[in-house]
């Protein structure tokens, strides 16, 4: 199944709500990880969630995901991954 960009974005902002127990309609992309909360053991759980739910793999080094600041960075890491291991988004 192809998915969208945007159902993407939803699904990376309901996981981050769920790991964190805030309601994902209140994070979007420009809140920062930080102010929503978000330390070390989070964002490896969010990843590993997204991992899960998106069948997709974040390579060992890719230290620049897990330095993220931002909802929308993050997305962006999450779709370019996304990209490589599924191909092409429809938007």
């Amino acid at each position: 199944m192809t998915q969208s960009v945007r159902s993407i974005k939803r699904k990376v902002c309901a996981i981050i709500g769920e790991v964190l127990g805030r309601d994902p309609q209140q994070i979007d992309e420009s809140s920062v990880l930080r102010d929503l909360g978000v330390g070390e053991l989070d964002l490896a759980e969010i990843l590993t969630y997204v991992e899960r739910k998106l069948h997709i793999v974040f390579p060992d080094h890719d230290e620049g995901t897990r330095k993220t600041h931002t909802v929308g960075r993050l997305t962006k890491r999450i779709l370019a991954c996304h990209r490589k291991t599924h191909g092409r988004l429809r938007c």
